[in-house]
């Protein structure tokens, strides 16, 4: 019996709590590490986001983010901040998660948002196989991390938890599904 509650506990996906309005005018509920947005109080667009935020750190932006952006449509964007990302330098992107490696090329993602806003230090995997795969993963896998390279050396990456992410995606597909 002791067994099968373990079992039962480990495989129970990260509690969130409830969904509440933000300032912003966005609905939210944590899961884990992640937290799920939808815009509009609801209506809108949502995304999921993981924000590695050091101690004593910027709360606001952090250090790095990850965040995948669901469509109605069953697509996906996957958007990397890093703070040191040169991102106008990277031509190649690493997405590590333990056991599986995805390499996406610099014809495959662009910098800055997906959205076309030009952010800073960040990437947007918009190829919707490779964001799809991505967003998969990032909902399967315990940990992540994302590698950026040019065309000779290593540029740095940024190491993100993905406790929580499967619930915080059902949770947004979801809600993009009673829109």
């Amino acid at each position: 019996m002791r067994a099968l509650l373990l079992t039962l506990a480990l495989a129970t996906p990260a509690q969130a709590s409830d969904w509440f309005a933000h300032e912003f005018g966005e609905l939210r509920a944590y899961y884990g590490d992640w937290l799920a947005v939808c815009e509009d109080l609801g209506d809108g667009p949502c995304r999921m986001v993981q924000s590695v935020i050091p101690e004593g750190g910027d709360t606001f932006f952090g250090t790095s983010r990850l965040a995948v952006h669901p469509d109605r449509d069953g697509g996906f964007r996957i958007e990397v901040f890093d703070r040191d990302m040169e991102a106008d330098r990277v031509n190649r992107v690493i997405f590590d998660f333990g056991l599986v490696l995805v390499q996406v090329y610099e014809d495959r993602f662009a910098t800055g948002s997906g959205d076309g806003v030009n952010v800073a230090e960040t990437l947007s995997v918009l190829d919707p196989l490779d964001a799809g795969y991505l967003a998969r993963l990032i909902a399967a896998e315990q940990g992540l991390t994302v590698a950026y390279f040019d065309a000779t050396e290593f540029l740095g990456s940024a190491t993100f938890s993905l406790r929580g992410s499967a619930a915080a995606l059902l949770a947004v597909e979801t809600k993009l599904a009673e829109q």
